[in-house]
């Protein structure tokens, strides 16, 4: 029985090592973006909506788009959240933009509200924010790496 005990010790502690090893790091981050799932909506002159989902793969899918006078599509990408390799991206394909190529930007920060995505080499936007407040309202944040050229959305979630 005692070789049994000795055993089964050396294979929880080898799990638990297993466990805390570098490729599983990010799936934390990725499990924090869940209350971006929905559909949320941001009204003004034009609307914004943004819808994101989760995927089988833990990742998330999203699409966003503005509406002008309430009838005319002005703006879309088709977005995506997922883990590459070790680093959890944030990956947009916009509608007549980058040869209609996806251009990625990498978590760079992130807590259970706030997540921010960098793409230095991308000519604009080089920095994407999220944060959801206390009264469940998702603000977005799109600027360059100087913090200039800021256009920043309210959205209030109109739908799980």
């Amino acid at each position: 029985m005692n070789r049994f005990n000795t055993f089964f010790t050396l294979l929880l502690i080898a799990a638990a090592t297993v466990s805390c090893q570098t490729p599983f790091k990010h799936n934390s981050a990725l499990e924090t973006l869940a209350p971006l799932v929905g559909v949320w909506e941001a009204t003004g002159n034009t609307i914004f909506y943004e819808q994101w989902k989760l995927t089988p793969d833990s990742g998330y899918v999203g699409y966003a788009y503005s509406i002008n006078n309430g009838t005319d599509t002005m703006f879309s990408e088709i977005l995506r959240i997922a883990q590459v390799d070790d680093s959890v991206y944030y990956q947009a394909i916009v509608h007549r933009q980058n040869q209609g190529r996806r251009v990625s930007f990498a978590l760079v920060e992130y807590n259970k509200n706030h997540w921010v995505f960098e793409n230095p080499a991308h000519d604009y936007p080089n920095r994407i924010t999220y944060r959801i407040d206390e009264n469940n309202r998702l603000y977005t944040r799109v600027e360059n790496m100087e913090g200039k050229k800021v256009i920043e959305f309210s959205f209030r979630k109109i739908n799980q």
